[in-house]
């Protein structure tokens, strides 16, 4: 795609109360055109609220009446304040020459309304949000270096993962947590086609030493998983390494571009909060974290605008990852992985518009086509149907884009399973679970257990509390429908949350949807408990399984009960009960084991309870 076929919007000037006024210059091949935008003082008021508000409901759900048609209504607003007059004549011709895809590229020079939400712009003739349709949007900046051409490669992608956070339970170990990463950021990619290696650096000393290393062989995409802020007084962005015990160490915008330069580095995928917020005085390459890479030659920042969940950041960042290695246009991959981030059939989720993508060559194509590789057209087929999450749960071939991870999705007995389980983590962050699954497996061929990494819903969760929650009435209809989409006749769905079930409790296991097929269990505290009674995470969190399963099996009308009979059934109201269970570790409770009439089914569960780890 040549740079002359995508839209280029100049923003020129500035909106402020004094002088809200703007020049828009629009560019598409040899065409130009301009427009005069003046807001009002108390429009402009009215349009920044607008945005705080929607910040409020993307990170808090609050207010909860936020609907669609607000958030269309503030698209279309922002559409009004860079698309009028010849500039929208110009758009509109520009649409409808091409062929549906029309990439917009826009440059605005007002620093403060350079971090407006422009990827929500809503066109009202079209009844469309340009990001979702063939108008994916990329940011710029202005710069008078010339970049140098960059040729696509052939072979490995070379993938460094920067983790800059530190555990979340303070029971976990730092390489549990990076093995639960590699493991939800390569399941949905052709894992034969990358070479990817994860690292903890400390200090920014550690981390220039690390990235100092790959002078030589080169990185292709450096990903940073992380925290991130802005400094208000220094009017600057910043990425954060956290160690336990010690305050977290600061790389600000520009120090971490001096770090990255020179490196090869084509693209950077920020998995932190505010990495494209830009300052009010200071210009975008001197504020922000993703404009100051791009001012230090990276052809390509993705960050966010709004914070988003672990497991779904690492989602789009596959879904990005693997169209650019079938030879997709950078611009192409990010609007591809927008579309998959519409996995939720509840139109309250806006996850598609929390990407941001910085670049100076939207067109970049890191990979030439990959016409030799049979996965690629199996991956572009599950990014067009209706079901993404669906259709990449159904790729069944060892190595190729997935929503599971592969080594848990062989079955290695004669027919068919009795009982397939999909275990979905959701942040609960079992790095070892595929060893154990793996093992599971193939030592009983009643249950197939197979481990999931599909993305979750922005807004899942509740930070108001002391602890935070998940909250169930806003995930719920979307896990009830897991059972289908990921082709399982169970889910066990893990977080390291509580459960808020909206009635004001705090909840440790409970169904969602109303086929009880769907059980979402809390891993709050189990590692402790587990250390207690001398077992390994992730055997207690398949001890916690296996007991929704046998409370899920209609067959049986079993149910978890109040007493304590170190059954895997045992209510555990405080979890302080799991101890004696985790340590007796043997399903032999008389009521509940004779209940039980399919004895495949109870030797599965003999022997899944004898496993080692």
């Amino acid at each position: 795609m040549d740079s002359t076929d995508r839209f280029h919007l100049y923003a020129l000037g500035q909106l402020r109360k004094e002088a809200p006024q703007m020049t828009i210059m629009a560019e598409f091949q040899s065409s130009r055109a301009l427009h005069q935008v003046k807001v009002a003082a108390k429009e402009l008021e009215d349009l920044t609220n607008e945005m705080v508000v929607l910040r409020s409901f993307v990170e808090s759900r609050y207010p909860k009446d936020y609907s669609v048609k607000r958030l269309k209504d503030l698209g279309s607003r922002l559409f009004d304040v860079l698309i009028q007059g010849d500039v929208k004549t110009l758009f509109d011709s520009a649409a409808g020459k091409e062929r549906g895809f029309l990439p917009l590229e826009i440059c605005v020079q007002d620093h403060a309304v350079a971090g407006w939400p422009w990827e929500y712009l809503y066109d009202r003739g079209r009844s469309e949000f340009l990001c979702q349709e063939f108008f994916p949007i990329c940011r710029g900046i202005f710069t008078v270096d010339t970049r140098r051409e960059l040729r696509r490669k052939r072979g490995k992608l070379q993938i460094l993962v920067v983790v800059g956070v530190e555990p979340s339970d303070p029971e976990a170990r730092p390489d549990e947590q990076i093995r639960w990463i590699q493991d939800a950021l390569t399941a949905p990619l052709a894992e034969h086609e990358i070479d990817l290696k994860v690292v903890k650096p400390r200090r920014p000393e550690e981390l220039q030493k690390i990235l100092q290393g790959f002078r030589a062989s080169g990185i292709d995409i450096l990903h940073f998983f992380g925290h991130a802020g802005f400094d208000l007084n220094r009017e600057e962005g910043f990425l954060s390494l956290r160690t336990p015990g010690k305050s977290p160490f600061k790389i600000y915008a520009n120090d971490l571009g001096r770090l990255v330069a020179q490196l090869g580095i084509q693209l950077v995928f920020l998995n932190a909060c505010e990495t494209a917020r830009t300052g009010k005085t200071e210009q975008p390459a001197r504020s922000s974290v993703a404009a100051a890479l791009l001012s230090r030659g990276i052809p390509a920042v993705i960050g966010t605008q709004f914070s988003m969940p672990d497991v779904s950041a690492h989602y789009l960042a596959s879904m990005i990852y693997s169209a650019l290695m079938t030879g997709r246009p950078l611009i192409e991959a990010v609007r591809d992985g927008r579309l998959a981030m519409g996995f939720s059939e509840d139109s309250e989720f806006f996850d598609w518009g929390i990407p941001v993508l910085y670049a100076f060559d939207p067109d970049l194509e890191l990979f030439r086509p990959a016409k030799a590789k049979k996965w690629a057209a199996h991956f572009s087929a599950a990014l067009e149907s209706d079901n993404v999450v669906r259709a990449l749960a159904m790729q069944s071939a060892p190595g190729v884009p997935s929503i599971f991870q592969s080594r848990t999705t062989v079955y290695p007995h004669k027919g068919k399973p009795k009982t397939l389980v999909a275990l979905v983590d959701i942040d609960a962050k079992v790095g070892a679970l595929p060893d154990l699954i793996e093992k599971a497996n193939k030592v009983q061929a009643f249950y197939q257990l197979r481990l999931a990494y599909p993305p979750i819903p922005s807004g899942s969760f509740e930070p108001a509390k002391k602890t935070m929650s998940i909250y169930l009435p806003r995930i719920e209809r979307y896990l009830a429908g897991f059972p289908q989409s990921l082709d399982s006749d169970y889910v066990c769905a893990l977080t390291a949350c509580q459960i808020d079930d909206g009635e004001d409790s705090d909840l440790l296991t409970c169904t969602a949807g109303d086929e009880g097929k769907v059980t979402l269990i809390s891993t709050f505290g189990l590692r402790g408990y587990a250390k207690e009674a001398g077992v390994s995470f992730e055997k207690a969190v398949l001890f916690e399984c296996i007991g929704s399963l046998l409370a899920m099996d209609e067959r049986w009308d079993l149910d978890y009960h109040k007493d304590t009979e170190n059954c895997v059934l045992d209510f555990c109201n405080d979890l302080g009960d799991l101890v004696g269970g985790l340590k007796h570790m043997k399903f032999d409770h008389v009521f509940c084991r004779s209940k039980i009439k399919d004895d495949a089914q109870l030797s599965a569960i003999d022997t899944l309870f004898a496993l080692k780890l």
